[in-house]
């Protein structure tokens, strides 16, 4: 991908998603598959809800769309909810989840990925563990293969 391309992508709730899906050692994949859910397949619906999305090319600009700026605001909530003092990647997912107006949302809870079932896999992963550094994940992630 153009670099412009993914500076515009990340401004957008799929283009989080699509790099969420593909992180062998993160906890998208696994929350994902213990759902039941087929992390392919959702990677290629996102990848043709990206396609319909028009290219953009040019200077660098950056900016958070308001779209990705709510998804940002729920993640938060997610985290607070959870008492963590950091937003992860299972707080983006369940964002990302609950979003109404984007395909993200559409996309993962056609195939059961919703806030619902993620609770319960964070339940079972993490148990009453709270996100208190930067790399909490790795570290349930790495007990939960025990």
């Amino acid at each position: 991908m153009q670099k412009t391309w993914v500076k515009w992508l990340i401004t957008i709730g799929v283009g989080v998603l699509i790099f969420l899906l593909p992180q062998p050692e993160g906890v998208t994949r696994p929350m994902v598959g213990k759902i039941g859910a087929n992390v392919t397949t959702i990677r290629s619906e996102v990848e043709t809800a990206i396609k319909k999305f028009p290219q953009v090319s040019g200077g660098p600009q950056r900016y958070i769309s308001s779209r990705l700026n709510q998804i940002f605001s729920q993640a938060q909530k997610e985290a607070d909810s959870f008492k963590d003092e950091y937003i992860s990647t299972e707080h983006l997912l369940l964002a990302l989840a609950e979003e109404k107006a984007g395909e993200s949302g559409k996309i993962l809870r056609s195939h059961g990925v919703n806030k619902d079932a993620l609770n319960k896999v964070i339940k079972q992963m993490r148990g009453d563990t709270r996100i208190t550094s930067q790399s909490a994940e790795e570290t349930y992630q790495a007990l939960s293969k025990y």
